[in-house]
């Protein structure tokens, strides 16, 4: 297979994974965008700007080119928009679709297409989950998830798999093996930090210290100016930069010089970047400096957003909680065979979600929960960074790809991520 050829299947396989039965009906972000357009088509634009098409640096031709062939995907007659061309499959529960699988050395990953290929013998393969250790670091396991059961007892009966030019051989269990194993000590884990569930049902890592925010986001919907003249509101910010696509939130206070737009599509900031430039249009009676947010700024703004969000659904779930149970109170606690099993489901969910996208991914459907909160009547809205005051801009803004949980299930680990709803 030449070189071109073989970039095209990374991209079908990509793609197809992001609207697989596995991955859509978990993916918020992206299920979101195909609800969004009346006959489900999702733009190219966005797709290659998930982490994993990030990665593999393509262009919407490109990816158009490669989903010809795709016997799951439909492309839009202009050929820059796609969408999924047969029903979705209600999968059974993952613990009777996959398999644990052990014997692969530590010392380095291994590739994805090459485990793939190994457990295809047997039936079609959904996805492949390199697990970790405490350290981040690959631990010598993973999960393999297939369509049926089936697929598992075939996969199951085999007992000399081994990865192409390995002497070693693999050991294959079933979930529910694994689990028991790891229970009565027969595998011992360095496992990392587990997720503790807080009352209001949401999970926190570790000793109840903050979790480093890893979501993604889509690049490229950030401009920053810097040097406009005084008496400049918001709303004449809206207004100066709407003209160019919807604006989803002004990070600015009157009286200040620098700012933020964050446009709700791709190409908006590029549009009015390159416009307010080439008119060297003045705001406020000043030529402000522009430029549209990359790397590391780009990175820390999205963190403070989503912090700020985050600081935001907490007051909200406060205030619901004190509604509706009053003052806080104390509960017993879970038997240890309960938190055992609660265990495993949660691992099982960040494995799925690890998987899956723009981790590509959930944070435009956040963000519509946050506008029906606001119109219910919730005062915090304005405090809101992912609030554009404007429902249209509010159903329409960019988001992460929690993830997605963004997994590739046969060219790129999951693991190693950060955009793809």
């Amino acid at each position: 297979m030449s070189e071109k050829s073989e970039l095209q299947d990374k991209v079908k396989r990509q793609v197809e994974y992001y609207f697989s039965d596995v991955n859509l009906p978990k993916d918020k972000f992206l299920k979101g965008k195909v609800s969004d357009d009346p006959n489900g088509y999702v733009d190219l634009s966005i797709i290659i700007s998930f982490n994993r098409m990030d990665q593999l640096k393509v262009s919407v031709e490109d990816t158009a080119k490669a989903l010809e062939s795709s016997e799951i995907l439909q492309l839009s007659e202009d050929r820059q928009r796609v969408k999924r061309s047969t029903p979705l499959v209600e999968l059974g529960p993952f613990e009777e679709r996959a398999v644990y699988v052990s014997g692969f050395s530590s010392d380095a990953s291994p590739d994805l297409d090459d485990v793939r290929k190994v457990f295809e013998a047997f039936g079609k393969v959904l996805s492949v989950k390199l697990r970790k250790n405490a350290k981040g670091e690959f631990n010598g396991t993973a999960f393999v998830e297939y369509a049926t059961h089936e697929d598992v007892e075939k996969a199951l009966a085999e007992t000399d798999l081994r990865l192409e030019g390995s002497d070693i051989v693999l050991v294959v269990l079933t979930i529910a093996d694994f689990k028991s194993k790891r229970k009565s000590g027969e595998i011992i884990e360095d496992r990392p930090p587990k997720k503790k569930k807080k009352k209001d049902g949401r999970d926190t890592e570790g000793d109840n210290q903050p979790e480093k925010d890893e979501r993604e986001f889509v690049k490229g919907l950030v401009l920053k100016f810097e040097g406009i003249g005084p008496g400049v509101s918001r709303e004449d910010l809206r207004e100066i930069y709407g003209e160019f696509g919807v604006v989803a939130w002004v990070d600015f206070s009157r009286d200040e010089a620098d700012g933020f737009i964050r446009f709700a599509e791709l190409g908006s900031a590029e549009k009015a970047l390159e416009r307010l430039k080439g008119d060297k249009k003045e705001i406020g009676g000043k030529l402000p400096e522009m430029s549209i947010l990359q790397g590391e700024p780009e990175k820390e703004f999205w963190d403070n957003v989503f912090l700020q969000q985050e600081n935001r659904r907490k007051r909200i779930d406060e205030r619901k909680r004190q509604k509706r149970f009053g003052p806080q109170k104390r509960f017993k606690k879970k038997r240890k065979r309960d938190r055992d099993e609660e265990d495993f489901e949660e691992e099982e969910e960040d494995d799925a979600a690890d998987a899956v996208h723009p981790k590509k991914t959930k944070f435009a459907s956040d963000g519509e929960e946050d506008a029906r909160e606001d119109q219910g009547g919730n005062e915090d809205s304005k405090d809101d960074p992912m609030y554009s005051g404007d429902p249209e801009a509010t159903s329409k803004k960019g988001a992460s790809v929690d993830e997605t949980r963004d997994t590739v299930p046969s060219t790129t680990d999951v693991n190693e991520t950060k955009p793809d709803t």
